[in-house]
């Protein structure tokens, strides 16, 4: 017998009942228009300006909160999906400090794993560098392009988590009847919805997206996910701005 889909939180459970979230509809065109936009990204990739980056990166925070309130709007039970996904806020410094440790720990984690899968990929080849070509090309240069990167990346971490590992890995695990299946289609349209980084990039970031989804599931909130994504971009921009500084790239 199946458990049923607990909308209390993200359920741990490796099968589900057919209780969407969102109307079918909805997920369709949703994904549509993820896939459609990383589309159209993917054949102006080479268009993305290597100057000055406030008007992108201004775009990119609207874009990425226009996507949430979508989601948002399909949800069934929208305010208890919401508070129960996320969770009730910390309760004194333990659990804020249990999940920056699991989030610390995830990150360190995830990076070997896509390091490797880039190793992978290369000796398959496949060029795992592009992405990050593309992302050089985007890197924040100067304090305040630094603070909108930093702005930026928060708000990836908080809209694509509810977003890809809220919404989306839920609805596929209330249709296919399977919290795994759930985890792996989500996982596919997150790679998917990065095609501007490359063919490469969509395959790591695909696994990336699994690897969040596992986390939601076995945190059964999505916070330490959002702290990771959060300071993986933040990182990885400002990272890229030293390199580039030093002369490295």
């Amino acid at each position: 017998m199946q458990e049923p889909l607990l909308h209390s939180e993200l359920t741990t459970s490796t099968a589900v009942q057919k209780r969407h979230i969102a109307p079918l509809w909805h997920t369709m065109l949703f994904v549509g228009i993820l896939l459609g936009w990383s589309a159209l990204n993917w054949k102006t990739k080479h268009a993305v300006p290597s100057g000055h980056h406030l008007p992108l990166y201004f775009f990119t925070l609207l874009w990425e909160w226009f996507l949430l309130a979508i989601a948002v709007v399909g949800l069934r039970n929208r305010k208890a999906l919401l508070r129960n996904w996320i969770g009730e806020g910390w309760h004194g410094a333990t659990t804020l400090l249990h999940d920056l440790g699991a989030a610390a720990i995830f990150w360190l984690v995830a990076i070997t794993v896509l390091n490797i899968a880039a190793i992978l990929l290369k000796h398959a080849g496949l060029n795992p560098n592009e992405a990050r070509e593309t992302v050089t090309k985007i890197a924040p240069h100067g304090r305040l392009e630094i603070l909108l990167w930093t702005a930026l990346s928060i708000t990836a971490g908080l809209c694509e988590e509810i977003i890809f590992r809220g919404y989306l890995q839920q609805q596929f695990a209330s249709l296919a009847g399977k919290l795994w299946i759930g985890v792996v289609l989500s996982a596919l349209v997150f790679g998917a919805a990065h095609a501007y980084e490359g063919l490469a990039a969509m395959l790591v970031l695909a696994l990336y997206g699994a690897l969040f989804g596992v986390l939601a599931v076995l945190r059964r909130n999505l916070r330490a996910g959002m702290m990771a994504h959060a300071w993986h971009d933040a990182f990885t921009g400002i990272a890229l701005t030293l390199l580039h500084h030093a002369g490295k790239l």
